[in-house]
């Protein structure tokens, strides 16, 4: 369990006991600190794949850094750097996921838009946990090439739908077009 989970923007991140798989993951990758987003979708990627290979179930990505079944959110990624900007380079990176297993019960405003793995398969926590890092790092030994950002857009769940997104504090709505090889959204404004 976590006593003090956090998601992007500050928001929280529910951590209950026994229920789901919580990990981190500490790198020190050799990236220009610009680079360091991709690792994100690295992970989602890894947590896509591992449940896909594990469960046969169809998981999803909603940009850039949730995996979703069946519509609804079972994993976040939180994904933190520290740089040394004396060398330009990327010192640490802190990886960070959750994924809801078998959770059951979520705060009311959270159970419409959160789901859970094991309800849908019996694959062993541990089991999963394991294939998420494996898949992490076969997909992260391939970073350079962006080979992987194919079956990234292949999993996307925005690519093509009108969505809501967040430019200089404002909100702003368009359409998803596409996910460049360096995993930023390209989007058309309405």
């Amino acid at each position: 369990r976590q006593a003090a989970g956090k998601g992007r923007r500050g928001r929280s991140w529910e951590s209950p006991k026994g229920v789901c798989i919580y990990m981190t993951l500490l790198l020190r990758p050799d990236l220009p600190p610009e680079k360091a987003p991709m690792l994100t979708l690295v992970m989602a990627l890894g947590v896509a794949d591992a449940i896909r290979e594990q469960t046969g179930l169809d998981a999803r990505i909603k940009w850039p850094n949730d995996v979703v079944l069946n519509g609804k959110k079972i994993c976040g990624i939180l994904t933190e750097a520290v740089s040394d900007f004396e060398v330009g380079k990327i010192d640490t990176v802190v990886v960070g996921i959750g994924i809801n297993y078998k959770t059951e019960d979520f705060p009311q405003d959270l159970e419409k838009r959160a789901g859970s793995v094991a309800k849908d398969t019996s694959v062993p926590r541990n089991r999963l946990a394991a294939a998420v890092i494996n898949e992490f790092w076969e997909i992260y030994s391939h970073l350079t090439d962006r080979n992987f950002m194919k079956e990234y857009r292949e999993y996307s769940n925005v690519i093509g739908k009108e969505i809501r997104f967040l430019e200089q504090d404002v909100w702003r709505e368009g359409r998803a077009l596409d996910i460049d090889d360096d995993g930023g959204l390209v989007v058309e404004c309405l």
